[in-house]
């Protein structure tokens, strides 16, 4: 156990020292993260004291435990003065470090401590701004500048779940204020109601925006909690949804119990204030979202209009929306009507090719298609040898574009308020097969010409054989010429039929 005269030290770099009253204010900071980087060694002291991890840390620090037992052997409240004296003194900690440990006690023990302070107090925020309160509760600490006259200025140290229904409006300003900006100190039953009643405006304007702010959210495809994992956004605003009541004191009571450090607090209404902002501009948020995702690019033909378009995308997000909301919304629109214009220039000349060649491409697919077909009744006889072209089968789906030809000529094309030519619905990764329609063709000419050679040598022999049929005599006609569009229009499956009776 620590004892009178305790004097910490932690080893750094193999030396063994003391940890000196100016690199408390550093520890501070570093607990509380309140610089982006710790500087060196300073993450050594954080462990070296025990405060590594916060509330969740593994073993129980020492200090802290000794703080703890000392305020529950207590009758009456505990004063910062008996605490701080108790650490310094018989613990023997230094001045600096026991006002350490006491504030980080303050933020991290559940029920909830608030600290009084003295009139007249000089407490500042780490940005520097002043603290608007009286007291200063757990949310605040990790905001708070490090300042060893804290331990002057500090007086009764009070349960927040006691005191919260009776506190003075000026002791809940600040956190108040956050939601609220222009409301000011109370001296008065009369003057609290007043600065009451703005509070309440004020939190009704946040409950709607709120609301916008989740109407945003749904333009911008924000999963529902059931569906995945929420965006940050999304869980800032249902933190906030969490603010409510019909009076001060109410009020200050849900802001506490959801937030365990005022930076959160702050940085949530920052957040709700953009989406809010850029809510007035949902018709054109949806629009331009609508458009970009009925915009296909491929990569692979248009690499430039298809960066354009992901980085469109990427703007159209939340943080990306936040960010052109601060320097200029214009600037974001003027780049998705850029985008149109070269997605329009590009769609006019795709969809003039595909009218000009979709004609005769789909006269060819028919032909082959239906050279298929007869390829597919003339395999069924045995006699003419194992089935060939199976395989184009498959092949000729695949090849149809789905599309009918389109009597909508190229200036008539719009393209304003939708990414499509509202006649066929084209697409720029629409593309005709022209040379695979070609191979294939040839491929299916190949089948179907062995399949009428042999068709037309078993025909010969019957006739030889003093076969005599009309329709014997046409087939003969067609399958001699080798017109292998005749026979595909020709051949039936009565036809077939009939060949089957000749040849077997």
């Amino acid at each position: 156990m620590l004892g009178p005269n305790y004097r910490w030290t932690v080893d750094l770099s193999g030396q063994s020292r003391p940890i000196e009253p100016e690199a408390v204010g550093e520890v501070f900071g570093a607990v509380f993260g309140q610089r982006e980087a710790p500087q060196y060694g300073m993450q050594e002291l954080v462990s070296a004291l025990g405060l590594s991890g916060g509330a969740n840390r593994d073993d129980p620090n020492p200090v802290l435990e000794l703080v703890r037992n000392r305020i529950s052997a207590q009758d009456g409240p505990s004063t910062w003065a008996d605490l701080h004296r108790y650490l310094a003194h018989e613990i023997g900690l230094t001045g600096p470090l026991a006002t350490l440990f006491l504030l980080v006690f303050l933020q991290e023990h559940r029920p909830g401590l608030a600290l009084e302070l003295q009139t007249g107090h000089q407490v500042a925020l780490f940005d520097g701004r002043p603290l608007a309160s009286g007291r200063f509760t757990p949310d605040l600490i990790p905001a708070l500048r490090w300042d060893l006259r804290i331990s002057g200025w500090a007086d009764q140290i009070v349960p927040i779940a006691e005191s919260l229904t009776e506190t003075g409006w000026n002791n809940a300003l600040h956190d108040l204020r956050a939601v609220s900006p222009r409301l000011a100190t109370a001296d008065s039953e009369d003057a609290v109601r007043g600065q009451e009643q703005l509070l309440l405006e004020d939190l009704s304007a946040l409950t709607q925006d709120v609301a916008q702010a989740r109407g945003l959210g749904g333009i911008l495809g924000w999963k529902s909690s059931q569906d995945g994992e929420d965006l940050e956004p999304q869980q800032a605003l249902d933190r906030m949804s969490e603010v409510k009541g019909t009076n001060f004191s109410e009020i200050y009571r849900s802001v506490l119990d959801t937030y365990d450090d005022f930076r959160s607090w702050e940085s949530d209404l920052v957040t709700l204030r953009e989406l809010a902002g850029l809510a007035r501009f949902s018709q054109d948020i949806s629009g331009a979202l609508e458009y970009l995702a009925g915009a296909v690019v491929p990569p692979e033909s248009h690499p430039e209009l298809s960066i354009d378009r992901q980085g469109l995308l990427a703007s159209l997000s939340v943080g990306g929306l936040a960010e052109f909301r601060r320097r200029n919304w214009d600037v974001l629109m003027r780049d998705v009507a850029g985008f149109k214009g070269r997605f329009r220039d590009e769609y006019r000349s795709h969809h003039e090719n595909i009218r000009n060649q979709l004609p005769v491409f789909l006269r060819d697919l028919e032909s082959a298609r239906l050279k298929l077909d007869a390829l597919e009744l003339l395999n069924t006889l045995a006699e003419l040898g194992a089935p060939s072209g199976i395989e184009l089968l498959d092949t000729i789906d695949e090849l149809s574009p789905g599309l009918g030809p389109c009597l909508v000529a190229r200036p008539d094309i719009m393209l304003d308020s939708s990414p499509w030519c509202e006649s066929c619905r084209l697409s720029l990764d629409v593309h005709l097969s022209l040379d695979q329609l070609t191979r294939m063709m040839a491929a299916v000419d190949l089948a179907l010409g062995a399949k009428n050679r042999q068709l037309s040598t078993m025909l010969v022999e019957r006739i030889l054989q003093g076969r005599r049929d009309e329709r014997l005599d046409d087939l003969l006609k067609i399958v001699q010429a080798s017109d292998l569009s005749a026979l595909s229009n020709t051949i039936s499956s009565e036809l077939v039929g009939f060949i089957q009776g000749i040849i077997s």
